[in-house]
């Protein structure tokens, strides 16, 4: 039962990011079209094309653990306990005891859609990520070469093209990766205290709420460092354009206006506009699930 309501809230949230990336699909399509124009510049096609086919693999992979995890639901004593269970109650009317396991159903199924949606969502999250730092990375081996010719045009239309990048991603992404995260450690959490205090007796499902803390972590780590990583190259790119002042001071005025323009206000990736994501707010994360276990496992034993 404790899965079950946990999974609901967690279906209702991800039903709002489903809703929310609806709203954002053209801002979808136009930010990849940005990002295949960077690309093509500082990315070599065989590059291009192993990042989308990972992308491509995690999506599927997800997909069947999803499929994978419905199948043994349909077929777990817990399904048929269930049924008995309606099937036996008076709470319920006879005429609507059917429906009701039909309800129950089509639930399960809608968790699989949600979930194969947002494992859609934190593929094409991680390959923005990815893109974006392995260009900016380059970019950077680059700009020494451009600072030594004097080609600040180069180096500033390349800062703009990634801000204009980051200003629209930042439009969109942020909410949804927030719910992602919040719905991952929800997850983490009531699927652990689960399996960890009320092991159930069917294996099935016992092997289910397993795979459920595997997917969810993995969904939390996918999200998570590739955009902490984006954002320390995001930062590196910032100190390169700042420098540049010193490089080329027969350029200051024209540097020091592009500067006052676009530094003073940056887009990193955060969640819903709260945090910015880095590697130590994922620690900070663990070491909340840590905490929270550590104080729920204290309050059941002296209740036991």
């Amino acid at each position: 039962m404790q899965s079950d309501w946990a999974l609901f809230i967690i279906t209702l949230l991800q039903v709002s990011t489903y809703i929310s990336l609806v709203r954002s699909r053209e801002k979808i399509r136009l930010l990849l079209k940005k990002l295949s124009k960077i690309s093509r510049i500082f990315l070599s096609v065989r590059r291009c094309r192993l990042l989308r086919i990972s992308v491509l693999a995690y999506c599927v992979i997800m997909f069947s653990m999803d499929l994978h995890s419905q199948i043994v639901y349909f077929f777990s004593r817990s399904r048929e306990n269930i049924r008995y269970d309606i099937h036996h109650t008076a709470s319920v009317p006879e005429k609507l005891k059917d429906p009701f396991m039909f309800l129950i159903d089509i639930f399960w199924v809608s968790v699989v859609m949600t979930h194969f949606t947002i494992g859609t969502f934190i593929g094409y999250y991680s390959y923005v990520c990815i893109c974006i730092k392995t260009c900016v990375d380059k970019f950077i081996l680059k700009s020494e070469t451009l600072i030594s010719q004097c080609d600040y045009q180069s180096l500033l239309s390349f800062h703009e093209e990634i801000y204009q990048v980051m200003a629209l991603a930042n439009e969109f992404l942020s909410y949804p990766a927030f719910i992602n995260v919040l719905c991952s450690m929800v997850a983490l959490f009531a699927f652990s205290y689960i399996v960890t205090f009320y092991p159930p007796d069917d294996s099935m499902v016992y092997f289910e709420e397993c795979h459920e803390i595997i997917r969810n972590l993995m969904s939390l780590l996918l999200l998570m460092i590739p955009a902490a990583r984006c954002n320390r190259a995001l930062n590196m790119l910032k100190e390169t354009i700042k420098s540049l002042p010193g490089w080329l001071p027969q350029h200051r005025k024209a540097l020091k206006m592009h500067i006052r323009r676009r530094l003073n206000k940056t887009f990193p990736l955060t969640l819903w506009n709260i945090y910015v994501i880095d590697e130590s707010l994922l620690i900070s994360a663990f070491g909340t699930l840590l905490t929270y276990g550590f104080l729920v496992g204290n309050i059941k034993i002296p209740n036991d």
